[in-house]
């Protein structure tokens, strides 16, 4: 989830707040989500269904 936000800082990308999706700019002092809410939580919430994407964009029914 890093990755994202800390390359582009790293290639020179002013991100504000330092935070893109749920990753977080590694250069920055800025706790990553893991570290705020710990692994099991995160975990948790990123296998949860989401009704929108299964019906509009994984066409679920």
């Amino acid at each position: 989830m890093d990755m994202y936000p800390t390359t582009l800082a790293a290639m020179g990308f002013n991100i504000e707040g330092n935070k893109l999706a749920l990753g977080t700019n590694l250069f920055s002092e800025l706790p990553t989500i893991i570290e705020k809410y710990g692994q099991d939580y995160i975990n948790e919430e990123v296998q949860k269904s989401s009704e929108y994407l299964d019906k509009n964009i994984y066409q679920f029914n």
